[in-house]
Parts: structure tokens; sequence; C-alpha cells
């Protein structure tokens, strides 16, 4: 069966891009994606209503991404690495039948300029060599 269970968080990169964890730091700009209607407009989930439920949602992500349910970075510039502009992930995982739901946000400052396309490479390379 496949496992998403790694020793730590595997931060990896691209040309441009770092995708890293999630941190409480990233809070007000992921409060700010999720409560975007352009960048929501196809993803039909619940939205926050303050920053604060936003951090619980992050440390229970968290969580989740160490127990191996479910994997997902922060997409962030490499020129600022500490500056969130959208996120990447596998959810809705079945590890035994090896399928996931792979999904993105991204601020639309960035869109068009190919930055899912890098990530969606780095992000599936990355989990077919977990195997």
């Amino acid at each position: 069966m496949l496992q998403l269970n790694f020793p730590s968080f595997p931060t990896l990169e691209t040309k441009r891009l770092i995708l890293r964890s999630h941190a409480i730091s990233d809070a007000e700009t992921l409060f700010g994606l999720r409560n975007n209607d352009e960048v929501m407009r196809f993803i039909h989930r619940e939205r926050q209503k303050t920053v604060g439920e936003i951090e619980d949602f992050i440390s229970n992500f968290n969580e989740g991404c160490k127990q191996g349910l479910h994997l997902a970075w922060v997409i962030a510039l490499k020129e600022n690495p500490h500056q969130m502009i959208g996120s990447i992930g596998y959810w809705r995982t079945n590890l035994a039948n090896y399928r996931a739901e792979i999904g993105y946000m991204l601020h639309p400052d960035y869109w068009r300029k190919g930055i899912i396309s890098e990530a969606l490479s780095k992000t599936i390379g990355r989990f077919l060599l977990s195997r």
C-alpha cells in the first residue's frame, strides 16, 4: 500500500519555486486566498471567518500531514520563500488504491505564469517517487 509518511516534511524546489510546509505565519495570506471569490470560484469548501480559524486549520492540517492523511505544500517564489502565493497538494487520499485528488489555489496576481504547471510537475514527480 502507498504511504505518505516522510521522516520530515518534503520541501521541494523548482527553477522558480519553493514548495514548503504550511506555517502559522501563512495564516493571514491563506485567509485572504480562501476568502477571495476569484480564487475559490471552483473550490467548494467552507470558508473560515477569522484568521484564528485559519490558524487552527493550519495546525490541524499539519497534524494530518504527519499522520499521512494528505500532503500539501505552500507555493512561494524562491526570491521570497516566506511569502505564500498559493498552495498545492493531495487531498481525499485513498492510499490502498493509489488515488488522491490534486488541488491547488494561487493568488490571481500569479495566474497565467506557468506557476501551477511547474508546481504540479514537481509534486507529481515527488508523489510517484514515494511509492
